[in-house]
């Protein structure tokens, strides 16, 4: 009986705790640490339910279905994200190089689409995630820009483009500070145009 068969659940946690621990140790921290979670708390509630409490097989189900969930989500997604690295490699340089034409050339809303793709093929390109981070900085998404920044340095586990992220970030503190100036500075544009108008047309009563 698959609840009985203690074999099987111990090879499906192994595998998923194995997969976790390749995404922490390639720079997918985030997916990593919630997938390991997730794994042993559905390990530690069947190992209490099984052994310690005794409970009938029928209340072990719950358990059992998180503890496989987890670990065949986690074990596919990351061969699959490999698999589709691995296949658009051959590509890959010649992408980049257009997806940087499209960001040179003004072409925000394409370039970012571009990055998306390249992203999308190898979650572990931290250049591309920097390219990303530049298209939504050029078209004012600052809060996302952020995020593919933080991407960029996580996946970047050699410390190969750390200097360069960390300009990109702080010139991105810059820029937000500049909208943050633009925007306390509208109120009192508002004001003195409305007082401008006001001025005007007293003048033209008067006159």
């Amino acid at each position: 009986m698959f609840v009985e068969a203690v074999w099987i659940h111990v090879v499906a946690f192994g595998a998923g705790q194995a997969a976790a621990w390749a995404y922490a140790r390639s720079g997918r921290f985030w997916v990593g640490a919630v997938s390991t979670v997730s794994l042993w708390v559905a390990a530690d509630w069947w190992l209490v339910s099984r052994f310690l409490l005794e409970v009938g097989p029928a209340r072990l189900w719950a358990p059992l279905l998180l503890l496989h969930g987890v670990a065949l989500a986690t074990a596919a997604s990351y061969v699959w994200a490999r698999l589709r690295r691995r296949g658009g490699r051959r590509a890959r340089a010649a992408r980049h190089r257009a997806a940087l034409a499209l960001l040179l050339r003004g072409e925000q809303a394409r370039a970012e689409g571009a990055y998306r793709e390249l992203v999308w093929t190898d979650a572990w390109d931290a250049s591309a995630w920097i390219g990303l981070g530049d298209a939504q900085r050029r078209g004012g998404d600052l809060r996302k820009a952020a995020r593919s920044y933080r991407r960029a340095l996580g996946v970047d586990v050699r410390r190969d483009f750390v200097d360069l992220i960390e300009h990109r970030r702080a010139s991105l503190g810059a820029d937000r500070a500049a909208q943050a100036a633009g925007a306390r500075d509208l109120p009192s544009v508002a004001r003195s145009g409305f007082a401008s108008k006001r001025k005007s047309r007293s003048q033209r009563s008067v006159g």
